[in-house]
């Protein structure tokens, strides 16, 4: 179903080639280093940047991490900025126990736990793999919930044979989907198959930064999760600095 989004004339910002959206601001710190950030504001009640790369005209919005969010952030872009292509970019969960921490997966079907699907336009997703050194091809899943646990990647990737697992890429392709506007996830890994993460809602804020009082309150009870913890934060900086690269990379060559 689409989603619903009030819209006038002056609701049409402007119109852009590429429309990005990533669940954290930290996904797509680095890609903004790079742009030339012609505008930033607050759009649809999405924090928007609207710059150049490479001649091409972008807009990022940071949605927000889960389904929901990530929905209504992609109509929020559709309906504002009407891009030609709609990349959706972020970390994701490790299923696959061969690909490691910074490994770029540019998915050629994304699926849900209920057996929907969506592909990715076959010429754009063969350029981008051919294009970036290392990207990984095959399939991801989208899940409701953060998916900490080992055995749980497990089992997610003996049922469903995905390469790794995220909240948001189903709802923006969707979205994307509805409007007859061609969507790309590009995936980063941020924790491995092997990995088993603490409670990250405990000490985090929405937007994925740590809140300090409440780290060292959950650290003092639970000392034996600061060594994974400190391995989980390393993989993300791994994560966004292949993100940035797989991103450059999307914006120079398509679409």
């Amino acid at each position: 179903m689409v989603s619903a989004a009030p819209e006038t004339p002056a609701d049409i910002a402007v119109e852009v080639k590429i429309g990005i959206i990533a669940a954290l601001p930290r996904e797509v710190e680095g890609l903004l280093d790079r742009l030339d950030i012609m505008d930033g504001k607050t759009s649809g009640g999405f924090q928007t940047s609207h710059g150049r790369l490479d001649e091409k005209e972008v807009v990022v919005l940071i949605s927000g991490v889960g389904i929901k969010k990530a929905r209504n952030a992609a109509a929020t872009l559709i309906h504002r900025h009407r891009p030609d292509l709609i990349l959706s970019a972020g970390f994701a969960g490790g299923l696959d126990p061969a690909l490691s921490l910074g490994d770029a997966v540019v998915p050629s079907v994304i699926i849900d736990q209920s057996g929907a699907r969506r592909d990715a336009p076959q010429d754009m997703h063969a350029k981008l793999v051919q294009a970036h050194p290392g990207a990984v091809s095959g399939s991801i899943l989208t899940t409701p919930r953060f998916i900490p646990d080992e055995s749980e990647k497990e089992d997610l990737f003996r049922r469903h044979d995905a390469l790794a697992v995220d909240m948001e890429s189903m709802a923006v392709a969707g979205e994307a989907s509805a409007h007859g506007i061609p969507h790309l996830a590009l995936r980063v890994i941020s924790d491995t198959a092997d990995q088993t993460l603490p409670p990250l809602s405990r000490f985090l804020d929405a937007q994925g930064e740590v809140i300090p009082m409440r780290a060292v309150l959950y650290f003092a009870r639970h000392p034996q999760r600061l060594i994974p913890t400190l391995r989980f934060y390393i993989g993300m900086s791994i994560a966004a600095s292949s993100l940035t690269e797989l991103l450059v990379t999307a914006v120079t060559i398509l679409p």
